[in-house]
C-alpha cells in the first residue's frame, strides 16, 4: 500500500487576526442585543408605572370632583340651575314637576 504523508495545518498571523476580529464582533453584537433588551424592559416598566400613576391621579381627581359636588351648601339639591329655579336630581330624572 501507498503511504500518504500527514496533512499539517498552517495558521498565519493573518488567520489569527481574522478569527479574533470575528469573535470580537460577535461579542459586541451579543452585548448590544442584551443592552437593547434591558433598555426595552426598563422602558416598558416605566410606561407601566406612568400609566398606573396616571390612572391613580384620574381616580383622585374624579373623587375630589364628586366630593365637591356632593358637599354643596344646599344639601341634596344639585347645583344645576335651569330657568332660575333649582331642580333636584329626582325632578330631573322624572322630567320635572
Amino acid at each position: 500500500m501507498l503511504k500518504r504523508t500527514s496533512t499539517t495545518l498552517g495558521l498565519t498571523q493573518a488567520d489569527i487576526q481574522k478569527y479574533d476580529a470575528n469573535r470580537q464582533r460577535q461579542l459586541q453584537a451579543q452585548q448590544a442585543a442584551q443592552l437593547q433588551a434591558q433598555q426595552a424592559k426598563q422602558a416598558q416598566q416605566q410606561n407601566s408605572a406612568q400609566s398606573a400613576q396616571g390612572s391613580d391621579n384620574t381616580q383622585q381627581t374624579q373623587g375630589a370632583d364628586i366630593a365637591q359636588s356632593s358637599g354643596n351648601a344646599h344639601g341634596p339639591v344639585d347645583a344645576e340651575v335651569t330657568g332660575g329655579a333649582r331642580q333636584t336630581q329626582q325632578d330631573r330624572i322624572l322630567g320635572g314637576r
